[in-house]
């Protein structure tokens, strides 16, 4: 899956680990005895566009998904959050003819540069970009 793809992809860049700094979905939310971890990025899927036909081809020939990277910094310090943010930028953005976790993708690229959103009650920054692709239909 799309989510999968990607994780695994920013991970084998350094950019996160699955599971841990890396998620799929959502931000891990704070506990009841305290935050939850701080320095962490998501992966969060959102509206598209509409599959990708061809001539007469019934099939969509592929498919056209946008990702929202959504990452969260230390208290006080935008700037590694943004710093983070930029590293999975460059990492996805501009991929081209390449295949991830057995889907090939036709490209991916970044819809505007990291922006920070707001800053939360514990003083975290969030930053966030979106990022679209067209990969085969999967």
């Amino acid at each position: 899956m799309l989510l999968d793809e990607l994780g695994v992809y920013l991970e084998s860049m350094g950019i996160g680990i699955l599971g841990q700094t890396l998620f799929k979905s959502k931000l891990p939310l704070d506990v009841a005895t305290g935050a939850g971890p701080d320095a962490v990025m998501a992966l969060i899927p959102v509206p598209g566009l509409p599959p990708a036909h061809v001539h007469t081809q019934q099939q969509a020939v592929y498919e056209q998904p946008v990702v929202q990277v959504h990452t969260r910094g230390i208290p006080y310090d935008d700037e590694e959050c943004m710093q983070r943010a930029m590293a999975a930028f460059v990492a996805l953005d501009g991929l081209a003819n390449i295949t991830l976790s057995g889907v090939w993708y036709l490209w991916v690229r970044a819809m505007q540069s990291p922006y920070t959103l707001y800053t939360d009650e514990l003083a975290r920054p969030h930053v966030i970009f979106n990022i679209m692709a067209a990969k085969e239909v999967s």
